[in-house]
């Protein structure tokens, strides 16, 4: 299941029993290539605070500035889709990405 930025994380109370595990959408679905919303690592945090042992997604605005902290904060899987298809090199690219996730704290 995925949520939009602007869905209150209390709404999945209901449901999260139901789920394999959320995909934290991190810019407002539309096109790719945006900017990882600011609030997003909170949102990760949150939901991995109160549901330590759920699935965690994250998609949109990963890059090799922000993907630990991601981790960082929770989350078990990323997607990244602009990031690498409008790299110079895509596969150095993802080599970087994957060095990055698998150093997160």
């Amino acid at each position: 299941m995925a949520i939009n930025p602007e869905t209150e994380l209390n709404r999945l109370d209901e449901i999260i029993h139901a789920v394999d595990g959320i995909v934290i959408m991190s810019v407002v679905p539309g096109f790719g290539g945006q900017e990882m919303l600011p609030e997003s690592i909170g949102r990760v945090k949150a939901l991995h605070a109160k549901y330590p042992e759920l699935v965690i997604g994250v998609d949109g605005g990963v890059n090799k500035a922000n993907i630990q902290s991601v981790f960082e904060a929770g989350a078990s899987i990323v997607y990244i889709g602009t990031g690498l298809l409008k790299a110079d090199n895509p596969q150095e690219e993802w080599q970087a990405l994957n060095e990055l996730a698998q150093n997160a704290g």
